[in-house]
């Protein structure tokens, strides 16, 4: 008898556990603030928050001081596939014009490759701890701007889904911040 209540309650105890578990790649702290308009280059990203609007930009907009109004919004995001292209110096002077903060998705270089005239994304080291992004805007009082490091997990570990939409969270938070205090 009681055996075949096991074999009724194991089934059921399983899924439990395993729907508990399943929950973990929800994002623990989403971004709750104000609407924010996003300009992108590369692949829209997927995050948790419903008050984030992405539009696509293209380096020509960047890099053309006329085609430079389409690359509008809160901030930029500059996806880890155009990281390479994004260290280029014909954009350094673009990233500085702005206005608004620049975020390279997935780089473990911080923002030096980027802002600098000289660096490549190739041959600059990583940074430690492990970066998943960074994040710059220019100031011309001070050549160096103001800069950010996001990171996450554990050093060697990819980053989970739920790590990953984290960070954005963080970055949406820094971003609400920005427009506040400037």
């Amino acid at each position: 008898m009681l055996r075949k209540k096991w074999i009724f309650y194991l089934p059921i105890l399983l899924i439990v556990y395993i729907s508990g578990c399943s929950n973990s790649n929800t994002n623990t702290n989403p971004y709750t603030g104000d609407a924010l308009r996003i300009s992108i280059i590369g692949d829209i990203p997927d995050v948790s928050e419903d008050n984030i609007s992405f539009s696509t930009v293209t380096f020509d907009d960047l890099a053309d001081e006329n085609n430079a109004m389409n690359v509008q919004g809160d901030a930029l995001f500059i996806m880890p596939e155009n990281l390479v292209e994004a260290s280029d110096d014909k954009y350094v002077n673009a990233y500085e014009k702005l206005g608004i903060p620049v975020f390279f998705i997935g780089t473990t270089k911080a923002h030096s490759p980027f802002v600098f005239k000289g660096p490549t994304y190739q041959n600059v080291a990583d940074v430690y701890p492990k970066s998943y992004a960074a994040g710059y805007l220019y100031h011309s009082v001070n050549d160096y701007g103001e800069h950010w490091i996001f990171e996450g997990g554990e050093e060697g570990e990819e980053l989970t889904e739920n790590e990953i939409k984290n960070i954005y969270s963080d970055i949406f938070r820094t971003i609400s911040n920005i427009n506040v205090n400037y």
